[in-house]
Formats: C-alpha cells, sequence, structure tokens
C-alpha cells in the first residue's frame, strides 16, 4: 500500500513538471504501463523521466527546480529506476542520463548547484548502480567543474560527491578482482 502511494506522488510530481514544460502524454502512458506484466527497459522510462526534470532544472523557476530536485533524489532511490540489466550503450546508464539530466548546474545558483551535487553523492552512495572508468571520469570532472568554479558550500558538496564516486568504483573493482581470482579456484574444485 506505502508503494503504491509513492508511487502516485512521484507520478503526479512527474506529470506536473512534463504538463509544465512539455504539453504530452508520452511519460503518462509509460508511467501507467510499468504497472503491467509488460514493462518497459529502466533506461527507457528513465530517459522519458529525465526529460521533463531537465527542461524544469534548466528554467530556473524555483518551484519547478525544486520539483526537479525532488524528482532526480526519487529516481535515485527508486529501484524500478534501476531494474534489469542495462543495455551495451553506457549512455544509457543511470550515471550517463543523470550527468545529462544535470548539465545546466554550472549556471544555476549556489543552492541549486548543491542540492544536484547532493543528488549525484546519493547515487554514488546507492547500491548496484552501473558504472565504468569513463562514466566516473564524467561524474569526477562534473565534481571538479563545480569546485574550481564554486564557493565553499558548493566546492564540500563537489568534493563529497567525488569522493564517494571514487570509492563506490574502488569498491566495485575490488568486487570484481575477487570473482575474477576465485572463478579459477571454483573451477578447480569442480573438476576434482
Amino acid at each position: 500500500m506505502y508503494d503504491f502511494c509513492v508511487g502516485c506522488r512521484r507520478r503526479k510530481l512527474l506529470l506536473y513538471v512534463f504538463n509544465k514544460n512539455c504539453n504530452s502524454s508520452f511519460v503518462t502512458d509509460l508511467l501507467a504501463a510499468q504497472n503491467n506484466l509488460l514493462r518497459n527497459p529502466s533506461h527507457e522510462l528513465r530517459a522519458a523521466c529525465f526529460l521533463p526534470l531537465k527542461l524544469a532544472l534548466e528554467s530556473k523557476r524555483s518551484k519547478l527546480v525544486s520539483l526537479s530536485l525532488t524528482g532526480l533524489n526519487k529516481i535515485i532511490r527508486d529501484e524500478r529506476f534501476q531494474s534489469g540489466p542495462e543495455p551495451e550503450d553506457d549512455s544509457l546508464w543511470l550515471p550517463a542520463q543523470l550527468l545529462f539530466a544535470t548539465s545546466s548546474t554550472p549556471a544555476q545558483c549556489e543552492d541549486t548547484q548543491v542540492h544536484v551535487l547532493r543528488v549525484v553523492l546519493s547515487l554514488a552512495c546507492s547500491a548496484g548502480w552501473a558504472l565504468n572508468g569513463r562514466l566516473v571520469m564524467l561524474m569526477l570532472g562534473r565534481c571538479a567543474e563545480a569546485y574550481d568554479a564554486g564557493t565553499q558550500p558548493v566546492r564540500a558538496a563537489a568534493q563529497a560527491a567525488a569522493s564517494q564516486t571514487l570509492t563506490a568504483f574502488c569498491t566495485f573493482l575490488g568486487e570484481y578482482s575477487v570473482r575474477a581470482i576465485d572463478k579459477p579456484k571454483i573451477k578447480r574444485l569442480f573438476k576434482t
């Protein structure tokens, strides 16, 4: 029951932001289809939801920016936007889509920049997001840009997001190497 209510609020939020920026029923239909057995891939759902959030963020209207930041946080936390395997094209992975949706960050006010960097930090802290070296470098580049041009609060947020991104990537590499090392041992056990 609780999950359904959260889904309704999310749907209403996305529809509000989308209707303020675009006049289409595409997102409505896509979100409604997620309740069926045949769901769209998560990258398609994210792309449809990130577009109105990107437009709202770029509008610099305080109400729309606030709704956009709330929507970005909800997408990062909701497992439905991360379910299933990611496609081969890493530009469709969650970190790349998030970076695209927040590309206007350097032009935003200080508070908005800090909030966007907190979204990046939330992503880096969450488990199970797909990443590779290229995406990590893009995320670190975004943090470095914010750090170089930002005020003290922006710098602190950028430093935290960059640090957590590196920590997550190192943890991922550590787990990957352990799995790679353990595979030959497992094969040898089954051969005997």
